[in-house]
């Protein structure tokens, strides 16, 4: 398949969209056409462009999703493109597409247009395309649950089959005429819903229209480029294994409110309060969890308990704020509270600003019993249960106070159970999930009664579409929980970064529904949950769709020591999860591509998947999304600013090895204005020219990570200086390659003089270690082991003091590092410590490092990398961090570089380095992916102790042999016809 791509040479399709009134916060839209064919074309192409969320289908056929996420700026976007000859045919075909807008900014997707743009080629002209006469239907079946406060995946998906138009993926119909535009269309009554008929109102499922946004793409709005990422196919995935049914049922007290059924359009957003009352004979102190994702604050008995995002008022402010927003990271409060229970009657108060139209809050009392509290709507046992509800109140949120004259209000009674909690992942809190002792696996079909729940496990964490065919009775209420986290039985459907992982479907006659899930999910385990069911849930699929890479080159490792394999193939499976249309974080956390996390994914993915064009894409993703300032943001595509130094000054880094690995000068070029202004805003940032970097907290309020665990940040940091070091000696390269060799020297001058003033700063003779800061006029107290790391990795210390610092921080035996174990020990910063080690020459430590470490997590049940990872500590295994993170794949890497012994001598791998690691293994076989072509090496220790190495490539190659004088002298290495040995210099 194709790796580079081109646009259609005629542009046909326009953008369109059918706006929504209602200005929901989520949007879903059906979209199709249709297509006669008297004879099969030699080439069938289908482009879709989108900023949203889609899925596109041919006669039924599920061919391509996306998007393909643009850094920006302005509305362009990729153009994706899919072979789609094998599901045509001749007669009529459809063309189906189904877009999902989120009406906000993501993590990992920039907030631009509603629009839909597709253009199908046949043979190489435009053949159908997205115009006025495309039919749209505005998706009722899908109703939102809210927005939530999380990074990724901020809405939870609801389907109600009730309202869903069945098959109208391939529908037949009778077009429209010309005059027609803003008729509602129905299908034949035939398949309506039963009981309809023609003189009745068109149910809201059957109705489809003519878009009412038609637009052109030109170069000021929506314009084209073809995604030029690595192709991809989809894929059929099955659980790998199904456990037997288990049993759940709610056994903590917990109570929740909605205003949803009050806000009925968007206009009616802003405040709203509700009261309850609960009885409490002898009084109490329970823990509570408020469980909220919008601004509010929660009084019991008259005081403030809790408030979320609520700053005092200034002196003038917008009366009303209609905007749909979401709360940050920041600006979300801790949500344990102690609640004081006077003797007798108590009254709760909850104030929201809703921020959209679906709001509410739970409570959760962990401590106390299903069943035990009861919320009344007064203070007396003969009034309703439930809350009393008033709003929208023209009283901003910040200026109500617990006596305001709720009496006095117009009331609508709001009863909990009568209305099943809008955030479902957070009421799982409250229940207990059990499965039958002994386990055992079931084989499907299975069937579920109420409050029963079946789990199954697809055996390593992936990216895609979960699909789940069942039958059940019209309103039956089911729960699919996602996640790469199951504990004793239960998958977490609310995890402590407020990440919802629960979707909902609402079934309805259908004897057999297949449910395919509007958005990809990152997920290991899937949990049914029959909620709500009448008789029996029949199950009789469960599965996944994902995307495939169809990978440039393909490559395999393999050495005597089993160990390093297994390292190897997790890692393999760790990128074809993160390595989407982007270097994903994480399939599990933000989804989003972040600098120093590609960076590592992409130097592991150059030589498992011989991914260099992504790479290309992702460098340049960062560059176009540059501030006018300079600095970079450190995820890329994406809706949101993360302004991270450490993390942008990884960029030159990456570029440099780039650069090094494909020899791309126009590419080089190309990128480096971005890589002065990078540079020049870092040294405006400083104390003079050429001074290191103060402190940038102060300053300008950003976050210097460095890494997990206890590091001192304030004032001039050590470690972010010498990731500004690093950095500019990358650009000296740079510079130099690109023949700009005054800006070379400039850099080179300015690492070094950075370098100088550090070490006179931070360098601590008498502890023999670089202090973490300066700050205050004297060194930090602090000398951690990160700090040091980075100081020898960024050029800060100097070789007469490389021992004495490896000395006090690391050890030759098990677990080889004194001071990194503890619950954020983490595969992240063991690249930088690994880079440090190869520099040193002590490989070998090194190569122990990685088999200790990453062998570890694979002994612990690892199938793909971990956030976070302590080998000693094996009971912290069940924290909430990821299964499946993309920057702990730099072992991919290090294996090819340091034991295989392949790097690149000159930028292009025209010219490699061959320094293998014989001693620690005793063979390695491997097939390296280049630019150019492949590499395969194959070299062993014979019996009688001599090096033998076979070397062949597939392109012009030279290599420079760097071995062990004591075995240099006997080695034996053999080359194939296009492999030239030069000599050492």
């Amino acid at each position: 398949m194709r790796q580079n791509t081109m646009l259609p040479k005629q542009i046909r399709g326009k953008w369109i969209w059918l706006t929504n009134a209602s200005q929901d916060d989520t949007d879903h839209v059906f979209f199709r056409r249709v297509i006669t064919l008297s004879e099969m074309p030699g080439t069938a192409e289908l482009w879709v462009a989108s900023h949203c969320h889609f899925q596109a289908y041919v006669n039924g056929r599920r061919c391509l999703s996306g998007p393909a996420p643009h850094p920006g700026p302005g509305t362009g976007a990729y153009a994706q493109l899919v072979d789609v000859s094998h599901a045509l045919e001749i007669g009529v075909n459809h063309i189906a597409v189904h877009v999902h807008y989120e009406n906000t900014p993501l993590a990992n997707l920039r907030q631009a247009f509603k629009g839909l743009w597709l253009q199908l080629e046949l043979d190489g002209e435009a053949a159908l395309w997205t115009d006025e006469e495309w039919r749209c239907h505005r998706a009722f079946c899908y109703t939102s649950t809210g927005l939530r406060a999380a990074a990724g995946d901020v809405f939870k998906e609801c389907l109600d089959y009730r309202l869903y138009p069945n098959n109208w993926q391939v529908w037949e119909w009778q077009d429209l005429a010309d005059d027609d535009d803003n008729k509602e269309t129905t299908p034949p009554l035939g398949l309506a819903a039963a009981g309809a008929a023609k003189d009745r109102e068109p149910s809201p499922r059957f109705v489809w229209k003519k878009p009412d946004f038609v637009r052109e793409p030109d170069y000021t709005f929506g314009a084209l480029e073809a995604d030029v990422s690595v192709p991809r196919f989809p894929e059929s995935l099955s659980a790998e294994k199904i456990s037997e049914v288990g049993t759940f049922k709610q056994t903590a007290e917990a109570t929740w409110v909605s205003f949803t059924p009050t806000i009925k359009v968007k206009q009616e957003l802003g405040t709203y309060a509700a009261e309850a009352f609960i009885y409490c004979p002898p009084g109490d102190t329970q823990l509570c969890l408020c469980i909220c994702d919008n601004p509010y604050r929660l009084y019991v008995n008259g005081v403030l308990l809790k408030e979320q995002a609520t700053p005092p008022p200034p002196v003038r402010m917008p009366l009303h704020d209609k905007r749909t927003a979401r709360l940050s990271q920041q600006e979300l409060v801790d949500q344990e509270c102690r609640v004081v229970l006077q003797p007798g009657w108590n009254r709760i108060l909850f104030v929201q600003n809703c921020l959209s139209r679906y709001c509410g809050m739970l409570m959760l009392w962990p401590d106390m019993p299903s069943g035990a509290l009861q919320v009344y709507q007064r203070p007396a046992f003969n009034s309703p249960n439930g809350w009393s509800v008033v709003g929208p109140l023209n009283t901003p949120l910040s200026l109500i106070y617990p006596t305001f004259p709720f009496d006095q209000l117009s009331k609508t009674p709001f009863v909990p159970g009568d209305n099943p909690p809008d955030d479902i992942s957070a009421f799982f809190l409250a229940c207990t999930f059990t499965l039958p002792d002994g386990g055992g696996v079931s084989r499907l079909p299975v069937s579920l009664k109420n409050n029963e729940y079946l789990l199954v496990d697809f055996g390593r964490t992936y990216y895609g579409y979960p699909d789940i065919v069942m039958t059940g009775k019209p309103g039956d209420v089911v729960d699919i929980v996602f996640g790469e986290h199951c504990i004793d039985g239960e998958v977490i459907a609310y995890e402590s970064n407020h990440r919802r992982n629960t979707s909902t479907v609402i079934l309805d006659e259908d004897p057999s529904r297949r449910w395919v899930s509007s958005l990809p999910k990152g997920f290991r385990y899937y949990m049914v949950v029959a909620r709500s069911v009448q008789n029996e849930l029949n199950i009789s699929h469960v599965g996944a769709f994902h995307e495939v890479m169809d990978a440039p080159s393909s490559s395999n490792f393999a050495c005597s020591l089993p160990q390093l394999e297994a390292i190897w193939t997790v890692g393999q499976q760790t990128l074809a999860a993160t390595m989407q249309r982007v270097f994903m974080d994480s399939p599990t956390k933000d989804q989003a591509q972040c600098i120093p996390d590609a960076m590592i994914q992409s130097w592991a993915g150059y030589y498992v998947f011989g991914t260099y064009q992504q790479t290309t894409t992702a460098i340049e993703a960062f560059a176009r999304s540059q501030l006018e300032t300079g600095e970079m943001n450190a995820l890329s595509p994406s809706g949101q600013f993360q302004a991270m130094p450490d993390f942008s000054l990884n960029w030159p880094v990456w570029l440099h090895r780039h650069i090094l690995h494909t020899g791309d000068v126009a590419f080089l070029k190309k990128m480096l204005p971005a890589l002065q202004n990078l540079l020049y805003y870092y040294d405006q940032l400083a104390g003079g020219h050429d001074a290191p970097l103060g402190d940038l907290h102060e300053y300008l309020g950003t976050y210097c990570f460095l890494d997990h665990g206890a590091i001192d940040r304030e004032g001039i940091v050590t470690g972010l200086n010498a990731l500004y070091c690093r950095a500019l000696l990358s650009a000296s390269w740079l510079a130099a390659y690109a023949e700009e060799s005054a800006l070379s020297t400039q850099y080179k001058n300015r690492a070094s003089h950075v370098a100088m003033q550090i070490r006179a700063l931070c360098w601590d003779a008498q502890e023999g270690l670089y202090a973490d800061s300066y700050h205050h006029g004297a060194k930090s107290p602090f000398y951690s082991w990160q700090t040091n790391v980075l100081a020898i990795y960024g050029g800060i210390a100097e070789p007469s003091q490389y021992q004495a610092i490896w000395d006090r921080f690391f050890i030759d035996d098990a677990p080889l590092e004194q001071f990194a174990a503890g619950e954020y020990n983490n595969p992240y910063f063991k690249y930088y410590l690994l880079e440090a080690a190869f520099a040193l020459g002590k490989n070998t430590w090194a190569l122990r490092l990685i088999h200790y470490y990453w062998g570890r997590m694979v002994k612990a049940g690892a199938t793909s990398w971990w956030e976070l990872f302590d080998p000693d500590n094996p009971a912290l295994q069940k924290r909430m961090c990821s299964q499946c993170c993309g920057n702990g794949t730099s072992p991919n890497g290090f294996l090819i570089t340091e034991l295989v012994g392949i790097r690149p001598a000159e930028p292009g791998m025209y010219m490699v380095y061959f320094n293998p690691m014989p001693g620690d293994v005793t063979w390695v076989k491997a097939h390296i992916p280049t630019p150019n072509g492949y590499i395969y090496v194959d070299w062993n220790i014979r019996p009688d102790g001599v090096f033998a190495a076979s070397i062949s490539a597939n392109y012009p190659l030279e290599v420079i042999p760097i071995l062990n004088p004591a075995i240099a002298e006997t080695a034996v290495i053999t080359v194939s016809e296009k492999v030239a040995i030069l000599a050492q210099e």
